[in-house]
């Protein structure tokens, strides 16, 4: 890009598009292994947090770029004990999501101690999630997905959030949209 700058557009478009094949490849060996814990090794380790919400945000961007959305970060410096990998994953998917479902205005990913403890929070303004689909969220339940895509991948955030040991939750904003947050243990020094 640097050296050839009138040529981004085309390369961004390009960039876009192989990072949503390789979310959609990701999305097909996660639905095989089924997440199930004997398939897939956690190694907990302390996770910087704000450089965790960096790269995934930037992962990201080309696709809030194509759709014209803000996509902005904010996260307190930390650490969080995690597997770094799967946590990515997790969050990512999160953000993919609330991507696709946002047609207008943008998304906040953040990181922030609340109660002891670190959450990572992703506000969108997108159409927000039918009341009785919440409980499809929070109990994981694989249901048929709509045209966005809600149903399965949502079901694999809540199965991942499992075997990571790290609360998931969500809620709307009434037509303003929604907000997913993940809860983590403060990683702790010497503890």
């Amino acid at each position: 890009l640097t050296l050839e700058p009138e040529f981004a557009p085309q390369i961004a478009r390009k960039i876009a598009d192989s990072t949503r094949k390789i979310d959609d490849l990701f999305d097909s060996l996660f639905s095989l292994a089924g997440l199930d814990p004997a398939s897939l090794n956690v190694h907990l380790q302390p996770v910087d947090l704000a450089a965790l919400i960096h790269t995934v945000a930037e992962e990201q961007l080309p696709l809030a770029r194509e759709k014209g959305l803000r996509l902005r970060t904010r996260a307190t410096a930390g650490r969080a004990l995690s597997d770094p990998v799967l946590l990515a994953r997790l969050v990512g998917s999160l953000l993919s999501n609330a991507l696709r479902n946002t047609h207008g205005g943008g998304v906040l990913l953040a990181a922030r101690q609340r109660q002891g403890q670190w959450r990572i929070e992703l506000w969108d303004t997108g159409t927000g999630i039918a009341h009785e689909r919440h409980q499809v969220f929070s109990q994981g339940i694989p249901q048929q997905g709509t045209a966005e895509g809600f149903g399965l991948e949502l079901a694999a955030i809540y199965r991942l959030s499992q075997l990571l040991g790290h609360p998931v939750g969500m809620t709307d904003r009434q037509g303003r949209g929604s907000v997913f947050w993940v809860e983590l243990a403060r990683y702790e020094e010497g503890g």
